[in-house]
């Protein structure tokens, strides 16, 4: 039996993603022995587990020397959606369908605090409890950070299949890595924000298109140069007609093809100016990669000339 409705793979909100959770979190309750102090217990676990400092951290941000500026933001934002995810938890109804027995989980095998100890090695027969309880707190913490990248968590989609967020643990691996050892690319950030919505990502790229939504750098959506410097914000709208497209440096000098004019378009309060259009080699396989380059201006001026290059898989 399974724990959600996500089979074949869709775009669910958070507050979706955790109500069909909360089936595991239930079935964990109820395997422990039940109740409400069993459940309270199981909530403290999860928030220590999200915390980005201290033994039970799953994320640790609070360390570190090298760019202590994109850290300490990301820090921020870490703390800011596990709050998130936390008030969800408490807060959003769960489903109704009866949650599993038992499940096989994929969880890495996070601490747990003593209270939770207590309830899920306190007798014989919690083998089920333990599994429930491992997968429940896996699956949030794929959540937190699958949301961590961006500056309004609430209106991100991310792509969850019958196996939750699962299919992200190679993804997640890798962006920990990046975020806790060494100095942290803005095109790490991106990859995996792209991995987390889309399922998949561009070298390099610096934003993306998915869903009916563009993914930018704050700044090239709303235009206020004080804003998060390393998040990244999402606004309904599209740049071009494909539904997935990852926004890449191309090349400029690039003499393979011709070149066609491009309409401009608007998103929200942003004015995006077409330029150029280039047929450019694509990766291996079918489909080819096009190459759009675009100038994002605000109330008619550019910024700083900067020119966003689309790089369309098809």
């Amino acid at each position: 039996m399974t724990w959600n409705d996500f089979a074949g793979g869709r775009a669910v909100d958070p507050a979706t993603f955790v109500a069909a959770a909360s089936t595991l979190l239930e079935s964990a309750v109820a395997a422990a022995g039940g109740g409400e102090a069993t459940k309270a217990d199981f909530v403290a676990g999860l928030q220590a587990t999200l915390s980005t400092s201290g033994p039970y951290g799953t994320l640790r941000l609070d360390a570190g020397l090298a760019d202590r500026d994109v850290r300490g933001e990301l820090r921020e934002n870490a703390i800011a959606v596990s709050e998130v995810v936390l008030d969800l938890v408490r807060t959003v109804p769960g489903t109704e369908a009866p949650g599993p027995s038992d499940i096989h989980s994929s969880c890495v095998g996070y601490a747990w605090i003593p209270p939770v100890v207590e309830r899920l090695i306190a007798g014989p027969g919690l083998h089920a409890a333990r599994n429930l309880y491992n997968e429940w707190l896996w699956q949030l913490v794929l959540l937190r950070d699958a949301l961590i990248p961006f500056t309004d968590p609430s209106r991100v989609r991310v792509l969850a299949d019958a196996d939750g967020l699962t299919r992200l643990q190679d993804a997640r691996d890798w962006f920990v890595v990046q975020v806790m050892t060494r100095r942290i690319a803005h095109a790490a950030i991106v990859r995996f924000a792209a991995e987390a919505l889309t399922g998949g990502h561009a070298e390099g790229a610096y934003g993306f298109q998915y869903g009916g939504a563009v993914v930018l750098p704050p700044v090239a959506l709303d235009g206020e140069l004080l804003g998060p410097a390393y998040l990244l914000g999402l606004r309904e709208g599209t740049l071009v007609e494909q539904d997935t497209a990852y926004f890449v440096q191309g090349l400029q000098d690039d003499e393979a093809a011709g070149t066609l004019s491009v309409p401009a378009r608007v998103i929200g309060d942003v004015e995006v100016v077409g330029l150029t259009d280039r047929l450019v080699p694509g990766p291996p396989g079918p489909g080819a990669a096009r190459t759009l380059s675009l100038v994002v201006g605000f109330d008619g001026q550019e910024v700083g000339g900067q020119r966003i290059l689309l790089d369309i898989r098809s």
